[in-house]
């Protein structure tokens, strides 16, 4: 009975990729590395073609490029300590702790951002574009992305005094917060997911879907217009029609480009 209890309480503080077997740990840890590998490329090729071609440095590319950083931030710090644990090397306390609010700064300012590039294409394309200028200009852009990383710092550094702690999290086996904290629970619901993940995410997928129907809207208004009115020579019938089709195909790709890809 003494052994039974001692294994049950073992298990739980063993790390879910403990329990696995070494292959499937081998497989986590390539795993972690290409992603190294692919996200570092990727970002850092995003921000260099935004800061070296100026016709891309547009407003929603701003928003792009902090979100690169961001994600970059992720790849270069949090994920080689997850890949190093995950290969049995020791990380002093201090590391793991310092790793754990990077990465959660990092996390919840990618949400963040993610909700302002859905608000900036909500309003360009769901509103007027004399109200989109006034709102996004390059002074409020850089204001309110300064504003996101600040905030999202304030947010999880609770952690540091009492409300929560930062460590090493036993069952994601990686620097996270840890789980044996008394007001971990309590850190994880209010300041994560209350603040900031539930209501930037519900927003986000509100203005997505008034997009989506203003995209709708104007394909169908794009669609009952479509029969000839004009009745005069089969010429000019074709060379409007053409024209018109033109026009059509042109705002239906403009709008699909910003949809799809925002």
């Amino acid at each position: 009975m003494v052994m039974n209890n001692h294994s049950n309480a073992s298990t739980d503080d063993i790390p879910l990729w403990k329990t696995s077997t070494e292959l499937d740990t081998l497989l986590c840890i390539y795993m972690v590395v290409i992603i190294i590998i692919i996200g570092c490329f990727g970002n850092i090729l995003t921000i260099l073609a935004i800061t070296k071609k100026r016709e891309l440095q547009t407003i929603p590319n701003y928003y792009v490029m902090n979100l690169a950083c961001s994600d970059l931030g992720v790849c270069t710090l949090v994920a080689p300590i997850t890949a190093l644990l995950l290969s049995g090397v020791h990380i002093p306390d201090w590391i793991c702790k310092l790793t754990g609010f990077a990465s959660l700064v990092f996390m919840m300012t990618s949400v963040l951002n993610l909700g302002i590039i859905g608000f900036n294409r909500y309003v360009l394309i769901c509103k007027s574009f004399e109200l989109y200028q006034r709102i996004f200009t390059p002074r409020n852009v850089m204001i309110s992305i300064i504003g996101m990383w600040a905030f999202v710092i304030i947010d999880v550094s609770p952690a540091f005094y009492g409300f929560g702690s930062f460590g090493y999290n036993k069952f994601f086996g990686t620097c996270l917060f840890t789980t044996d904290h008394k007001w971990n629970f309590f850190f994880v619901l209010i300041m994560l997911d209350f603040i900031i993940m539930f209501p930037t995410l519900t927003v986000t997928l509100i203005l997505y879907i008034a997009i989506y129907r203003k995209f709708a809207r104007t394909r169908k208004g794009v669609d009952s217009d479509m029969p000839s009115a004009g009745r005069t020579s089969a010429t000019e019938d074709g060379a409007h029609q053409s024209s018109n089709s033109n026009a059509i195909i042109k705002q239906e790709r403009n709008y699909k480009v910003l949809y799809l890809f925002f």
